[in-house]
Order: C-alpha cells, then structure tokens, then sequence
C-alpha cells in the first residue's frame, strides 16, 4: 500500500476507462445558466508556476462560490474529534510492531517531526504516518510547498467569495478509521523502512503534465478494495450530491484531490451520468 498521502490524493484506475484528462475541467449543461469549473488537487513543493493551478486562479475572480472538501474555520476543532482518531480498545501502535519495529520507528518519527512517537502511538497508523510525510525541521520546504486547495480559500476569502466544504473534518477522519488497521500498520512498515520518500517529486513531475490517466494508471496497482470503497467510491458520491445545489445556485470553483475525479466512480463520470458536460479548460 503506497503512503497515505498518495491514497488520499489518487484515485484507482480501471484503464478501460479514459474520462477528462485535464486537472482542470469546465461544468456545463443540464440547465446550469453558468459554468463551474472542477480542480484536481495536489500539494506540490519547490514549484513556483504550475500552469493549471494558475489557470485556476485566474478563473476564481469570476466565481461566486469556493468549494473544497473541508473548510477549514477553526483548526483547534480537530482536537475534539481526538479520539476518533485512535486505534480501537487503548491498543496503540506499538502493540502492532516488535520491538525492533518499534524502536526504528520511534527513531525515525524523531528525526522527522522532533517529537517522541510515545506521545502518537495511540493514534492509528495512518494518521502516524501522515506525521511522518511532514518534515517539520525543514523550513524552506515549508515555504516553498503550495498547498492548492487552501491557497485558493485565501484568495477566496481575500475576494469576498463564498466558501463552501463538501465534507466534515469528522466525515474525513471517519473515513480513513475505518480502514483495516492491520492494513494500515502494513503501510506504516513500509513508510519506516522508505525514510527517504520520492513519491511528491515523482507526482508532481506527473501532475504537472495535467494529465489524470497517467496518474491513474501509476497507481492503478497501489490500492486496494477496501481503500478504494472507503476513501475515494463512497466520497466522491457524497461530494458529488453536495456540489451539484452549489453549480446550480452560481458559477462555482470545486478544488478535490485530484484522485476524485477520474475513473468510473470517480467526480467527473458521476457528473456526467447525471447529464452535466464535462470539458477540458484550455491552459
């Protein structure tokens, strides 16, 4: 199983299928008055121009209404949904791990966020590993990574724009904590013996071609079942319901993981089954 990071953000894809290529599509048709526009997301570092996220930008001025999946208030609200954050039964994550296992993971979450994993190991292991994607001691990271669909809410909120969540930050945590936990403790072995992680590179290198069907099939292999139900089928049809009054209502700026958007179930075929047009924006 590929790190959470690249589970959230991807969607599985059946290679028989081929629906919108572009991150950047153009919602028409079925009675709307305006067209919305529909992102596909990820969180990019050490790029200072990528085309589609720019074209984006240029198109938010002439929205009434920002969608993305969380919006995010109050940040400190995470901290009452705790413990639903946490392994089942006062189980940690050492429980899972030997003893060895234990002790290489409790060096490397050191090295990488400065904090001792005693402090986490309740947490269950893909929220563990999330942590360990973030590098807190590198600040130049930090401030060249652009996090798409949060810039994209300040420039939202700078202009006086509508913005709308098509989740819950308890939808989001619930979905990932239904994920097997053997399975996630599976992936977190792999991310204890990868500290050196090349996956944002290699993606971005990807995204940045705005193509989804080369997304997809690189990660047509990395999921499976039970991720691709839980995380990424049963979302998109839920977010799906949830933008369809906002694109009827005004122009709208939708920005998801770009995993949502491709594949049978994925945001883009659930649009147009429903008879809307789904086009390729021109960069």
């Amino acid at each position: 199983m590929k790190k959470l990071i690249n589970v959230l953000l991807f969607i599985f894809l059946s290679i028989t299928i081929s629906f919108g290529q572009s991150l950047l599509v153009k919602l028409s048709g079925n009675g709307l008055k305006k067209p919305s526009y529909l992102l596909g997301t990820i969180h990019i570092a050490y790029k200072d121009t990528i085309p589609v996220f720019e074209k984006a930008k240029s198109i938010l001025p002439i929205c009434k209404t920002y969608a993305l999946e969380v919006k995010m208030d109050n940040p400190l609200a995470i901290i009452g949904l705790i413990d639903q954050m946490k392994i089942p039964n006062n189980k940690t994550v050492e429980d899972y791990l030997s003893t060895e296992e234990y002790k290489k993971l409790s060096n490397v979450f050191q090295e990488k966020t400065g904090f001792k994993i005693d402090l986490f190991k309740s947490l269950q292991p893909m929220f563990i590993e999330t942590l360990l994607e973030i590098d807190f001691n590198n600040e130049t990271e930090k401030d060249n990574k652009i996090m798409m669909d949060s810039d994209l809410q300040s420039l939202a909120k700078k202009q006086k724009i509508k913005i709308e969540g098509l989740e819950t930050v308890a939808e989001q945590l619930g979905a990932i904590s239904k994920i097997n936990i053997e399975e996630q403790i599976n992936s977190l072995k792999v991310a204890i013996e990868q500290k050196e992680n090349n996956d944002l590179e290699y993606l971005t290198s990807i995204y940045l071609k705005n193509n989804l069907d080369e997304l997809y099939k690189w990660l047509s292999e990395n999921m499976s079942m039970e991720q691709k139900t839980i995380l990424l089928d049963n979302r998109n049809i839920v977010m799906t319901d949830r933008l369809i009054p906002l694109i009827r209502k005004n122009t709208t700026l939708i920005a998801v993981g770009a995993g949502h958007l491709g594949g049978g179930n994925g945001i883009i075929n659930l649009l147009r089954k429903k008879g809307y047009v789904v086009e390729d924006v021109q960069l």
